[in-house]
């Protein structure tokens, strides 16, 4: 199964249907597992944010502010992503009102186009039903892979800027 398999079977998911999510030969998704990241895994998430947003930043004549940062993320909730004991990457979100706002999410260059992003979208479309979420929402650099994945998973464009395109995914049902 592609990871195009993946993101359909977890779209028709998300309109109502539970389809299981089979791995064809990759990590299994119920070997993937958040955790809430400790100090040391934020430290190592803000180091892998950073590269892995670097051309994205240069392209949109950004600079990287670690303060900056460090303030804004600590105060979210972050989790760590993991394939057994081993650590895949960094997700942090928050709710605001009635809609579950994506920050980040960033997994190491070995694991970018395989079943953690599906996962991870998976477990947030729980998230977003246990809290009573409206929507999910988030913000991509233009030029970012990410940007065609989201929209694979049913988000739409809300608005743009010079560097970044708002991203929203409708969901039924919040409280």
């Amino acid at each position: 199964m592609t990871f195009d398999d993946t993101v359909r079977r977890i779209a028709i998911r998300q309109r109502g249907r539970a389809v299981p999510i089979r791995s064809g030969g990759r990590a299994s998704p119920s070997a993937v597992e958040l955790r809430p990241a400790t100090s040391d895994e934020l430290v190592r998430a803000f180091r892998l944010m950073q590269s892995n947003m670097r051309e994205s930043m240069t392209e949109a004549n950004m600079e990287w502010d670690q303060d900056w940062t460090e303030r804004n993320y600590r105060s979210k909730s972050n989790y760590s992503i993991f394939l057994q004991s081993d650590w895949k990457g960094f997700l942090s979100i928050e709710y605001i009102r009635s809609v579950l706002y994506i920050h980040t999410l960033q997994l190491t260059a070995q694991s970018q186009g395989r079943i953690f992003g599906a996962s991870v979208f998976d477990w947030l479309l729980g998230q977003a039903s246990a809290n009573g979420a409206t929507s999910i929402e988030c913000k991509a650099f233009r030029s970012s892979p990410v940007l065609r994945l989201y929209q694979k998973l049913g988000f739409r464009i809300v608005g743009e800027d010079k560097a970044l395109v708002s991203l929203a995914l409708a969901l039924g049902g919040g409280r």
